[in-house]
């Protein structure tokens, strides 16, 4: 797979199925936590919580998604666990 495709094929998996679509630097963003499972969850939060840029990168870089894992209240993380990201 050629290194453009493969950019093109995580963008469509991190693009949000309805709503407001996220900008382009909300995915620059999100193409810095390497985790997939963790850019999902970052992604739908971002889009549904109307997240701004600095919101998204804050909450990357303070390790959000994996705090709400080690959080007792984890059920609605580990929902997104089961989430399939199109690869």
């Amino acid at each position: 797979m050629k290194h453009s495709e493969k950019e093109k094929t995580t963008l469509d998996s991190l693009r949000p199925k309805s709503g407001r679509p996220l900008s382009w630097t909300h995915y620059r963003i999100l193409l810095q936590e390497t985790s997939p499972e963790a850019r999902a969850w970052y992604a739908k939060e971002a889009q549904e919580q109307a997240w701004l840029v600095r919101t998204l990168q804050r909450n990357i870089s303070s390790q959000y998604y994996y705090r709400m894992l080690m959080s007792q209240n984890s059920e609605p993380v580990e929902n997104i666990r089961d989430m399939k990201i199109n690869t």
